[in-house]
């Protein structure tokens, strides 16, 4: 809402009080596009992870959170919930498949 009210050349408060219709779909929209901007970060983090499981994984190596981080040359996915989530539920779901397999 700043960045309209700069842009037309307007006090933000007198344009609120104006048009709060208008106020409220320009919320909505940034509020929209924020979740799409999430999801797709998510979604790349999660794809990023899942590779590198897979290749420790092809190369015989225990996966672990640290050593998953190492091989990406990323140390802040360590201590991350998310990122350690995603590694055990990639594992799990590797163990199911040979599980199912055999």
């Amino acid at each position: 809402m700043t960045e309209v009210c700069r842009e037309i050349g307007y006090d933000k408060a007198v344009i609120v009080r104006a048009f709060p219709d208008i106020r409220d779909k320009i919320k909505s929209n940034y509020n929209e596009y924020q979740k799409l901007v999430c999801e797709t970060r998510r979604n790349e983090l999660e794809q990023e992870i899942k590779s590198a499981v897979y290749k420790l994984k092809e190369q015989e190596e225990f996966v672990s959170a640290k050593r998953v981080a190492k091989f990406l040359d990323k140390p802040s996915y360590l201590g991350r919930r998310d990122v350690a989530q995603i590694i055990f539920d990639t594992r799990k779901m590797g163990k199911a498949g040979k599980n199912r397999s055999k």
